[in-house]
């Protein structure tokens, strides 16, 4: 199941990158591939088991990474979980 412990080292690994000078427009890259996308792929699998506060928990990161530039979107747990198209 996801973890907050998951994206808080991303998040540390997103801070170092741009210490290290890591322009910040490369910086929305990293952080689309490395969390956005990641959260969106495993959500069919595990996006019903989420209670209330990892949901909040989720959201306030997304938060955080607009907050900080790392994103131009303001994005949602229920934005990233993609549609389903018809019946399984």
């Amino acid at each position: 199941m996801f973890s907050t412990f998951y994206c808080n080292v991303h998040n540390e690994c997103i801070l170092l990158l741009q210490h290290q000078g890591m322009p910040l427009i490369k910086l929305r890259v990293v952080v689309y591939s490395l969390i956005v996308s990641r959260i969106g792929y495993a959500l069919p699998a595990w996006g019903g088991l989420v209670s209330a506060e990892l949901h909040c928990k989720i959201d306030a990161m997304f938060k955080r990474l607009k907050r900080y530039g790392y994103t131009t979107d303001y994005l949602t747990l229920s934005l990233v979980r993609p549609v389903r198209q018809g019946r399984l």
